[in-house]
């Protein structure tokens, strides 16, 4: 089977950008291809080879060389589609290892994510990385990944990827559990301890931080990632009811987080999630 790409959004913007920087250096460390994708539904007809071709070209273009200067040795590609944005992000998921989208910060994210990145992100059949902000400087490369759960169990997918995402680039995991109303703080942070087993001796150099937070759990989250390199959250997944579910929590961390949200979906099958770490005997006994 062929490698899956890591997929990116290109729609010409700044922030786009930094999302192609991003995915370029996850292409890198995980030794897969690129895909530049761009929604160009301003296009007649998919061999259009006017003058809107031509700014769908200049932006893959720019795109491209983003790309090129953080991973030079990564096989590219770049693909038009002349359709809806939302539909050709999803779309281009199916095959897809990660997709990268970038989310503009500022009063106007709040209109982005309700329109695009929140139908992604739901609809999505990997992982998403939502990349907003620029805090994505050297100072925070050491920083942990930031992991938010409801619960070990039902937040597999996500633990998988958060574990693999801090051993591919060397720092810690920090996990965030907001107990619920029957559970106890002191055993609460035990029971996640010796719940997170599998994942921390596969990866015995990931130094692994449990805080238990109260109240709720977006602000949790929140407060933890001012130190935090990347969050990775997990969602319900591909159905239109998440939307209650993503707006409680996720909706809540994308609209305000400073770094990069990867948001993984809970639907993904015990075969995909343990391709995603690699190691299909260990995992698939969580799901």
């Amino acid at each position: 089977m062929a490698d899956r790409p890591i997929v990116v959004g290109v729609d010409g913007t700044t922030t786009a950008l930094r999302a192609v920087a991003c995915a370029a250096e996850e292409a890198r460390l995980r030794q897969l291809p690129l895909r530049l994708v761009h929604a160009a539904p301003y296009l007649g007809t998919p061999d259009d080879s006017g003058p809107a071709r031509g700014r769908a070209n200049a932006m893959l273009a720019r795109a491209r060389t983003v790309a090129h200067q953080i991973a030079p040795e990564v096989s590219t590609e770049v693909v038009v589609v002349p359709d809806p944005p939302v539909s050709v992000r999803v779309d281009a998921t199916a095959d897809a290892e990660l997709l990268v989208i970038g989310m503009i910060s500022g009063a106007g994210a709040e209109i982005v994510l309700g329109s695009v990145t929140l139908d992604v992100t739901t609809g999505a059949h990997c992982p998403v990385t939502v990349v907003r902000g620029d805090r994505t400087a050297s100072h925070t490369r050491s920083a942990p990944v930031l992991l938010g759960i409801e619960s070990v169990a039902a937040d597999a997918a996500a633990v998988t990827v958060a574990f693999d995402d801090a051993a591919r680039h060397g720092t810690g995991i920090v996990v965030v559990h907001v107990p619920g109303h029957s559970e106890r703080l002191g055993d609460s942070a035990a029971a996640v301890r010796e719940q997170l087993t599998p994942w921390s001796s596969q990866h015995p150099d990931v130094d692994v931080t449990v805080r238990i937070g109260q109240g709720n759990p977006g602000l949790a989250v929140l407060h933890e990632s001012t130190a935090a390199r990347h969050i990775v959250l997990g969602t319900r997944g591909r159905h239109a009811a998440v939307r209650a579910v993503l707006g409680s929590v996720s909706r809540f961390v994308l609209h305000h987080s400073l770094v990069p949200v990867t948001v993984v979906p809970r639907t993904l099958t015990a075969d995909r999630a343990a391709a995603l770490a690699g190691d299909p005997h260990d995992r698939s006994q969580l799901w």
